[in-house]
């Protein structure tokens, strides 16, 4: 039994593994243009976007003529009743009848009055075997009308609120591909800086042990002292330590990536081809402004919220006050003991109807109810003031990083570079006895310290710009 649960659970496995891979080097591009399919928030974004489309086609189609077959064939009973006689006794007589009917019924909606308009044909055949007597009641023809009056209309409201949930959640789509984006960028850089503390920590440790080596027969010449030795030794030991922190790590930014993008973790690390400088954006405030109120979802949102509190409170009134409900119709019956009549000869019909309810003590219920109605639209109207206040100031801010990142970035680039020339210098001068051993650690630490530094810039030019295309997504 055993054997079997671990086949199982080792194909299980590789069914996993087989659904996403990802290749030996990434690319930063295609990592994002990954995520922005594969990333979970995606999935619930798309999710939420195709219910909201289906909810409007859901509408679309209530708005069409509907037509229903109805019918209770047969309606068969055979039993005992009780019959109250003259004198007050009871009697149980045989009963034995069925009763039968079909209908045929075409709606249509009204979206304007939220009433309905109606066609319907109906036939009722009663058969009382005891007696042997039958009966046909029919209506080949009805058209009528059932609508409220002064009642609460949601057929209106779902029309309007609908098509801004539909939009709202495409939106929320195009965002979450952009906040995916963001996310993964973060995860990339983090990889990537992992991947470089671990090149650094490997060069750190094969200098150390050239050093070492070199250090070893200048000691053994009288040329350096023990604490110059025992100092590259230390150095050494504390590069190989670095060396196991950062496969550490990078395992770690590689785990991170593949539970993202939901892909199962193998074993190993992923490595990351340095990006890059992003493209050119631009950076004019008032075209950003403009395009984030159409595209952020937060605005339209409140705009739907804004929607659904109107809708509230037109229905808090007027369920709570005076309503009419008018039925109206016109059409031809007829009843008889044969079929043919009833279509060959059928009698006129009409039917009106008008109920009225007029509420007359409700103790303030309607008046709290429309109270609640009226605090939700005030709410709904302050928020988006709030949301285009928070998004502006956040707006202003990354495109303040963005401008200051791209000068610094040059500047950064340029500073590493001369502290990596400056510690080839500074080796070889070490080499030949020129400079302290001192001399050559501060730059060694100072070089690696740079070198992070312009990669930690390049990472945040990259977060930034991809923050600021999911503003505008």
């Amino acid at each position: 039994m055993k054997p079997i649960i671990t086949i199982i659970f080792l194909f299980i496995l590789e069914l996993l593994s087989a659904q996403g891979t990802l290749p030996d080097t990434l690319e930063l591009t295609a990592l994002q243009e990954l995520a922005s399919e594969q990333a979970l928030s995606v999935w619930n974004a798309e999710r939420e976007a195709e219910l909201a489309t289906l909810d409007l086609d859901i509408l679309k189609a209530n708005l069409l003529p509907r037509l229903d077959l109805s019918a209770n064939i047969p309606d068969y009973f055979s039993s005992f009743r009780e019959t109250t006689q003259p004198d007050g006794t009871i009697a149980f007589q045989p009963v034995t009848i069925n009763n039968s009917s079909v209908q045929l019924t075409a709606r249509q909606q009204i979206a304007a009055t939220g009433g309905q308009l109606f066609l319907s044909s109906n036939l009722q055949r009663f058969d009382d075997f005891e007696n042997d007597r039958q009966n046909y009641n029919g209506v080949p023809l009805r058209f009528g009308i059932n609508q409220p009056i002064l009642a609460f209309n949601s057929l209106k409201w779902r029309k309007r609120v609908l098509p801004a949930l539909q939009k709202e959640t495409a939106a929320q789509l195009s965002t979450a591909r952009a906040n995916a984006v963001s996310d993964v960028t973060t995860l990339f850089f983090n990889l990537l800086f992992a991947q470089q503390n671990r090149e650094i920590a490997l060069d750190n440790q094969e200098a150390s042990q050239r050093l070492y080596d070199i250090a070893g027969e200048r000691y053994e010449l009288g040329k350096i002292n023990r604490g110059d030795l025992v100092q590259i030794e230390l150095e050494l030991t504390a590069a190989g330590q670095n060396v196991l922190r950062a496969e550490r790590s990078l395992v770690a930014a590689t785990v991170s990536i593949y539970n993202f993008l939901g892909y199962v973790y193998n074993g190993g690390s992923l490595a990351a081809a340095r990006p890059p400088i992003p493209p050119v954006i631009s950076t004019d405030r008032a075209s950003l402004i403009k395009e984030m109120l159409v595209a952020r979802p937060e605005f339209i949102t409140a705009t739907r919220q804004k929607l659904e509190a109107q809708r509230e409170l037109e229905r808090s009134k007027r369920d709570f006050g005076p309503q009419l409900s008018l039925q109206a119709s016109i059409g031809l019956v007829r009843s008889d003991p044969e079929l043919s009549p009833i279509y060959a000869d059928p009698q006129n019909e009409q039917i009106v109807s008008l109920q009225v309810n007029v509420p007359i003590l409700d103790w303030g219920e309607r008046k709290a109810v429309v109270r609640q109605a009226e605090t939700q639209l005030q709410y709904a109207e302050r928020i988006n003031e709030r949301n285009l206040l928070s998004l502006t100031a956040r707006a202003d801010l990354l495109l303040q990083q963005y401008n200051e990142l791209s000068e610094e970035l040059q500047l950064t680039r340029r500073i590493s570079e001369l502290a990596e020339e400056r510690f080839g210098i500074s080796r070889e001068s070490y080499l030949l006895g020129s400079i302290p051993l001192t001399e050559l650690t501060l730059a060694q630490q100072n070089r690696d310290q740079l070198a992070r530094t312009y990669l930690s810039t390049l990472g945040a030019y990259w977060e930034v710009w991809a923050e600021l295309q999911a503003l505008t997504p």
